[in-house]
């Protein structure tokens, strides 16, 4: 076998046009399946969550968790990270890593890692927001870090939230059109909470700028969270909220906040069609897509808002109920991709257009290290711009990364 090959997916309905290039089975047959791989002597334990995204010289794949052993079998503790890859040869093994955080050297029973974070990738720097929970003395802090990949430094702004321990969930980061950072981390235990934070380069940089903090409880439950600045309008905000059944909540916030101003989220619009679990929201040229998991009726649901023109409302159904997604866009095919989880632990991949959902396929990840053992809990992928219809796909359980690399119709 050829375990690094490009699967190529000519149809997935069709199995007389797909090619199995890496000799795993698992390009033909009723219900394609791609292989995953994963070769390297990298590990984690603890694993909160994975983002992947790309610079210009760059393919990322980013995770928070409680330890990872690099490839001289250090191991570091309570960290961010993020792997990168050469995007002209995306199956090869990653050239290196950056630790985007600061790490601590030793395990502690009382320090950990909160599960959501996020990252944007830049070509000389990357922006990293995660959260730590302490338990002597109880408090949760959310921090962003700006790690410089000339330097290999990182400087941060922390928000502190005393006597809180409780996890957050997912955490979103976006930059706004002043050019300040706004992190809001997502609590859903008991009457829900947004822990948000906003800073700039001039307090990164030491010289004055702002740092600002608030804990927003009982206005939602939010399960999972999604931000993204708008270039025509203030950032649009996406949470399934529990305290109303898991409806989907689309939110606007108030961009002219600065430290002497708390966030405002006006209430936009619900949508009350099932019980959303996660949500992922893109907007680029101009251009709208939100795609989310809808537990009620076991599907996958598409929305995309054009510059100009119909707008398009899909469905698209799972056979089981699906549980977390990825999205990204692949401009050189007028597409998007997304990946998504199921509560049984499945992981897999779809693409879609302007006119709806074009094609699926399964992930398989029963390889030779996992056996029957892995089960999906989060999932992302990324396009590389050189890539055509090649995409990385990276899928997480609690102590292991799978990947593939694969070509789709």
């Amino acid at each position: 076998a050829y375990p690094g090959a490009l699967e190529q997916l000519e149809n997935v309905y069709d199995s007389a046009t797909s090619v199995d290039y890496d000799c795993d089975g698992d390009a033909g047959g009723t219900e394609k399946t791609i292989k995953t791989w994963w070769d390297s002597t990298m590990a984690w334990t603890g694993i909160g969550s994975i983002h992947m995204g790309q610079s210009s010289a760059r393919v990322y794949l980013s995770s928070v968790s409680d330890s990872f052993t690099d490839t001289d079998s250090t191991v570091y503790y309570d960290l961010g990270l993020a792997l990168y890859w050469d995007p002209t040869t995306p199956e090869a093994e990653p050239s290196g890593v950056e630790f985007w955080s600061n790490n601590y050297s030793e395990a502690s029973a009382e320090r950990g890692i909160a599960s959501g974070h996020d990252i944007l990738f830049e070509d000389d720097q990357l922006y990293g927001a995660m959260a730590r929970i302490f338990s002597n003395p109880i408090k949760r802090v959310s921090r962003l870090f700006r790690f410089d990949l000339t330097l290999q430094t990182a400087v941060s702004a922390a928000a502190s939230d005393s006597s809180v321990n409780s996890d957050l969930v997912d955490i979103t980061l976006f930059r706004d059109s002043q050019g300040a950072y706004r992190a809001i981390g997502c609590d859903p235990t008991g009457s829900g909470a947004f822990a948000y934070m906003l800073t700039d380069e001039d307090y990164l940089d030491g010289t004055g700028g702002n740092l600002y903090q608030q804990l927003i409880t009982g206005q939602a439950r939010p399960e999972a969270c999604v931000a993204q600045d708008r270039e025509d309008s203030s950032p649009h905000f996406y949470y399934p909220n529990s305290l109303g059944s898991g409806f989907l909540e689309h939110s606007i916030l108030d961009s002219s906040s600065t430290d002497l101003a708390s966030m405002t989220i006006s209430y936009l619009q619900q949508n009350p069609s099932g019980s959303v679990r996660d949500i992922d929201y893109i907007f680029e040229n101009g251009e709208d897509w939100t795609i989310s998991t809808d537990e009620t009726n076991s599907q996958l649901r598409l929305e995309y808002v054009p510059l100009s023109g119909s707008v398009g409302s899909f469905t698209h159904p799972t056979t089981t109920i699906p549980d977390t997604i990825d999205l990204a866009t692949d401009p050189t095919n007028s597409r998007v991709v997304f990946a998504w989880t199921d509560l049984n632990g499945d992981a897999f991949v779809g693409w879609a257009d302007s006119t709806g959902f074009l094609g699926s396929a399964k992930l398989n990840m029963d390889t030779s290290e996992t056996e029957d053992d892995f089960t999906a809990i989060d999932v992302a992928l990324v396009v590389p711009d050189n890539g055509g219809s090649q995409i990385m796909v990276a899928v997480m359980d609690n102590d292991s990364i799978e990947m593939t690399v694969a070509s789709l119709p």
